[in-house]
């Protein structure tokens, strides 16, 4: 415990007190309308509050935390961060919200037609306009599924805007509405027997699963601690992942898979929406967008009360914050989309992030995802067989993101990214000799499944969570969001093209569309290692070392 309060003579600055310990001051005002009470000690580490006049007369409280430093916090920087990692209640429940409300629900919807297929074509056939039979099946089913990519592509063009407009907290509120609207649609479209209402609901869906792409990685990270924020910055594609493992289990004959049951599995949407929005008034604003944005750091503080465990890591996001906005201020006035683009010194992080982002999408990995029932059914196996092997790739998938959450701490981004890529780039081309020689070795359908099952897991470890993460270590501040929109974008068209594209190409030239996959993760390989820099430590360990460095 600190024995004697250093003067406020400069805000965040290192001194000794007369017994020679070195002292780390921390400061930030509250004006007189909004007095804190909350005064809390910790070991190490003061806090008090000072009614205090500056220069002009002008009365606010200064709150100043003071923590006592020892010569191994400056050597390892990290130490300072590690004091302390419990989670509060109102964080817990706020990831839980997010995570149910947005990305398993995204992910609920992207998978939940894979293993009905058989069922909706059969719906849509009766239940569209007539003008639509003069297009084949193919083609209105590969328009089904790519609708929703669509409607999120175009949510991501909006997101990262109306994010820094209205807010994270609203966006996400905003959210679970639109995402209600769309499952009325769909269960709408069963009892009238309207396929046009099947459509525009997966539409809808579509914006709320853009919208939370974007939304969902920017606001865990803002409001994650930064010990761990490296691990729940794979929270969204955990979420996705399950979701798609959840949707294509229920879709099964054995539960909801007939064709008087499957509305319920977008009943089962929508009381998760449901509650979540019961839950709304335990979500937090983020601190970054209260004082980057709103430069409001009243509710700054008091949103930071409701996510860390004590005034030490408010202190310190404090400081973090501070020294962020007045990097802003000198060199990041402008966050418009275009003015953005023209910056020189982000033209390779956009870069980055852009390529990522659609090499995620163009090495094919929702071509399993979307149509891997019909995939396994081509290799020969019955339907049940090919259902079961789909949500073994959704269960495969889902166990590695929580892998990813672990490896993701311990090892550098780019490094990962680089063993991701090599893993199912050889898978790629293992897959492609395989089913090539299949039906003259039939042993080697064993084959086949062992390398889709490893192409998932090397994808998932690395391909799948980083291109959301890595936006947050290349760019800071207001332009975060537009460029992680961008980002987004880009994930999105490159996966509507694979949807749209995917099922001529595999009647056309059959397993060798995975050649074409195959090049391009070859592709993403070299861009890997030539121009993301290795640089890209973990998230954490980047951010203690900028903040003792700043003194």
């Amino acid at each position: 415990m600190v024995d004697k309060q250093i003067g406020l003579t400069k805000p965040n600055q290192i001194e000794e007190d007369c017994d020679g310990h070195r002292i780390l001051t921390i400061a930030t005002t509250i004006d007189e309308k909004n007095r804190s009470k909350n005064l809390l000690k910790d070991n190490g580490h003061q806090d008090n509050l000072y009614w205090i006049d500056d220069n002009h007369n002008h009365q606010h409280y200064q709150f100043s935390s003071t923590l006592n430093l020892s010569e191994n916090d400056f050597e390892k920087p990290k130490n300072l961060i590690e004091r302390s990692s419990s989670l509060t209640i109102n964080l817990i429940v706020s990831i839980g919200i997010v995570f149910l409300t947005n990305s398993f629900v995204s992910g609920f919807n992207i998978g939940v037609l894979n293993t009905i297929e058989k069922i909706l074509v059969e719906f849509l056939q009766t239940s569209l306009p007539d003008f639509t039979r003069n297009y084949s099946t193919e083609i209105i089913w590969s328009l089904t599924v790519s609708i929703l990519i669509i409607g999120a592509m175009l949510a991501s063009i909006f997101a990262g805007h109306l994010a820094n407009s209205v807010g994270r907290r609203s966006m996400l509120q905003l959210n679970i509405f639109i995402g209600l609207l769309a499952m009325m649609s769909i269960w709408l479209s069963f009892y009238l027997h309207n396929g046009s209402l099947f459509v525009f609901g997966r539409l809808i869906a579509g914006f709320h699963t853009g919208l939370a792409s974007t939304i969902v990685p920017m606001y865990l990270m803002e409001i994650s601690p930064k010990r761990i924020v490296s691990s729940l910055g794979t929270i969204h594609v955990l979420g996705l992942n399950s979701g798609i493992f959840v949707a294509q289990l229920l879709g099964l004959e054995n539960f909801f898979g007939s064709r008087s049951l499957w509305p319920w599995l977008f009943i089962i949407q929508a009381l998760i929406l449901t509650l979540g929005l019961m839950g709304q008034n335990f979500l937090p604003e983020s601190p970054k967008y209260l004082f980057i944005l709103r430069n409001d750091e009243i509710k700054t503080v008091k949103s930071l009360q409701q996510l860390r465990c004590n005034h030490c890591e408010i202190s310190e996001d404090l400081l973090s914050l501070r020294i962020q906005r007045k990097i802003n201020q000198q060199h990041q006035t402008q966050t418009n989309f275009w003015r953005l683009i023209r910056q020189k010194e982000f033209r390779q992080s956009l870069m980055i992030i852009c390529a990522l982002h659609a090499g995620q999408q163009l090495i094919g990995i929702n071509a399993i995802f979307y149509y891997s029932t019909g995939t396994f059914l081509n290799l020969g196996f019955d339907r049940s067989h090919s259902q079961y092997g789909t949500i073994g790739c959704s269960l495969i998938n889902t166990i590695c993101a929580l892998l990813a959450a672990i490896l993701l701490r311990k090892y550098r981004l780019r490094s990962m990214l680089l063993f991701s890529t090599v893993g199912t780039t050889i898978s790629l081309a293992i897959l492609v000799i395989t089913m090539t020689f299949n039906t003259l070795f039939p042993w080697l359908n064993l084959i086949i499944i062992l390398a889709i099952y490893g192409y998932v897991f090397f994808f998932a470890i690395g391909q799948g969570p980083i291109p959301f993460m890595i936006g947050s270590q290349l760019i800071d501040g207001p332009s975060l969001s537009i460029a992680l929109g961008l980002g987004c974008f880009i994930n999105w068209f490159s996966n509507f093209l694979v949807a749209l594209t995917f099922p001529n190409l595999l009647l056309w030239i059959k397993q060798y569309v995975f050649v074409v996959f195959f090049v391009f993760d070859f592709c993403l390989l070299l861009f890997v290692w030539f121009l993301v820099p290795t640089t890209s430590i973990s998230i954490s360990d980047r951010d203690s070392k900028n903040k003792i460095n700043q003194f």
